[in-house]
């Protein structure tokens, strides 16, 4: 399940594009898939409130591109990323 986690989150990344023009500079960046594993990792450990949420978002972003996102950048983003590590399927119970 973790995995179809991130690669939905791997999509809301790519849509929203963070990086812009930038991304294409990006050698490595894999559709975002390391950002993806850092979001689902950090927030099972944190499991914080949504405003927590949308700064986690945001450190994982600026820290790894070095970039400086603000919270009203990242709240829709944080929002759609939320639902999906929060989907519960009826696999899963």
């Amino acid at each position: 399940m973790e995995e179809i986690k991130i690669q939905r989150i791997m999509q809301i990344l790519t849509k929203w594009n963070p990086l812009k023009d930038k991304a294409k500079e990006i050698k490595d960046l894999d559709n975002y898939r390391t950002e993806a594993i850092d979001i689902v990792s950090t927030y099972n450990i944190f499991c914080g409130k949504d405003d927590s949420f949308v700064n986690l978002v945001k450190d994982i972003l600026n820290q790894a591109f070095d970039i400086t996102l603000s919270n009203k950048d990242c709240k829709t983003t944080a929002k759609k990323i939320l639902k999906v590590i929060n989907y519960k399927s009826t696999a899963d119970n």
